[in-house]
């Protein structure tokens, strides 16, 4: 079963694509649905160094490589388009997962019936999260919650690179000095990021529609002198371009809401941009314009008005979420403990959960999102194998060994023992 989620922001018709991993009929759904929605840049659940191996001529036909995202690399060959992967290195997330286990053994326990296994199609997506939020919190942390967050970000990196043509930065005569270079960069990157924070502290204006080839030129300057001298303007506003991204269902709603909560129209979305206005500030200078409002559902409705024999189940479009309601899986673990206490349920229907855009800087948390500990199973062999086997087995024998010698010894055996103990005495004086 392939899920669907849809968002339109600024120029961007961005439709989220969810798979079941290994699924040959999603695949060829897959490979119809990009013919008719022909994204401009299609965006991989997949590390850098997978999606590089799976580059290479033999790994199309290799076994190994899943059937959805092969064909979303064939597509993209074929058709000479962009395929970024998104996903963080598998190599960290299994590092930080056994951390994580290693910290909190019961849940280790709990974990081990969910290792391999993906949601079954008969339930719903929102739902299995759930289920595996309730029996293991650190697991759905880990694999799920820092993985969306995480694959968010890249998204909107990959979007920012996007707009990279359209918004140019124009050329400046460079100082003889490297220092007085930097100063000047500096004080000139404080002055966009102060301009583009009082921007963001206004209040929003209504949306209007705005046609591409009658828009106001000066909707560009609302940033200020600072971001107009930096950016060169263009005549009109980008086009409509289709993005979509391929993900795992268990992704879909969530992907949804964060890029919503960072690229929509609420007021939460512009302070998110005007605090990372320094990591996205083409992202920032686009949302300047007034957008013409597009409906996500009708998006949709037309998808599979063309796509009825895909077998298609549409999750809906991605509604806006405030920035401030939620603050990561720790506050949902801290919600569910007092909801407990309280005699309530903590949980919420998957519509109405709140997700918020991210922290003040995008790039601090990638850069905590992309930290990989040390190898942990020294720490965990010693502890989990060697030490319950010394305590509990080596030990305990040792003990029962000297008891039962000295019963077979008898009464004489603590003076046999001592006059084992004056024999090396004995032997130096003579």
């Amino acid at each position: 079963m392939v899920q669907l989620a849809a968002l339109t922001s600024q120029h961007w018709r961005l439709l989220i694509v969810g798979i079941s991993h290994g699924s040959r009929q999603g695949a060829l759904s897959l490979r119809r649905l990009l013919e008719d929605f022909q994204p401009a840049t299609a965006f991989l659940e997949s590390d850098r160094q997978d999606l590089a191996s799976m580059k290479a001529a033999s790994a199309l036909s290799d076994p190994n490589v899943t059937p959805e995202c092969a064909e979303a690399l064939r597509w993209a060959t074929e058709q000479s388009r962009p395929l970024i992967s998104i996903d963080r290195e598998q190599l960290t997330t299994r590092r930080r997962l056994a951390q994580s286990l290693f910290l909190h053994p019961a849940q280790l326990l709990r974990s081990r019936k969910h290792w391999g296994v993906v949601a079954p199609e008969t339930m719903h997506a929102a739902d299995w999260r759930k289920h595996l939020l309730q029996d293991c919190p650190i697991l759905h942390e880990v694999m799920l919650e820092e993985r969306d967050e995480y694959m968010a970000y890249q998204i909107l990196l990959g979007l920012e690179q996007r707009l990279s043509c359209q918004y140019k930065i124009l050329g400046k005569g460079e100082s003889r000095t490297l220092t007085h270079t930097l100063q000047r960069r500096a004080a000139a990157d404080t002055a966009r990021i102060g301009a583009a924070l009082r921007w963001a502290l206004e209040p929003s204006e209504p949306d209007m529609k705005l046609e591409p080839r009658h828009g106001e030129l000066g909707k560009l300057c609302k940033l200020g002198k600072s971001w107009e001298d930096f950016f060169a303007r263009p005549a009109s506003p980008p086009g409509p371009e289709n993005v979509v991204v391929i993900c795992g269902p268990a992704h879909v709603q969530e992907l949804g809401h964060r890029l919503e909560a960072a690229l929509g129209r609420s007021q939460a979305a512009r302070r998110f941009l005007a605090k990372n206005a320094g990591l996205f500030p083409r992202l920032l200078i686009n949302s300047t314009w007034s957008w013409e409002r597009l409906s996500a559902d009708a998006m949709l409705d037309g998808l599979q008005s063309h796509a009825s024999s895909f077998d298609l189940h549409s999750v809906g479009a991605a509604s806006p979420r405030s920035q401030g309601d939620g603050f990561g899986p720790l506050a949902s673990l801290a919600a569910i403990a007092a909801s407990a206490l309280e005699g309530s349920s903590p949980l919420q229907t998957p519509g109405t959960s709140a997700v918020h855009a991210g922290p003040a800087c995008v790039h601090e948390r990638l850069r905590s999102l992309s930290q990989r500990p040390l190898p942990v199973w020294p720490v965990f062999l010693v502890l989990y194998v060697i030490a319950p086997v010394m305590v509990f087995l080596v030990i305990p024998i040792m003990i029962d060994i000297r008891w039962l010698q000295a019963r077979i010894a008898g009464p004489e055996f603590p003076d046999t023992l001592r006059e084992e103990k004056q024999m090396p005495l004995k032997c130096q004086q003579w």
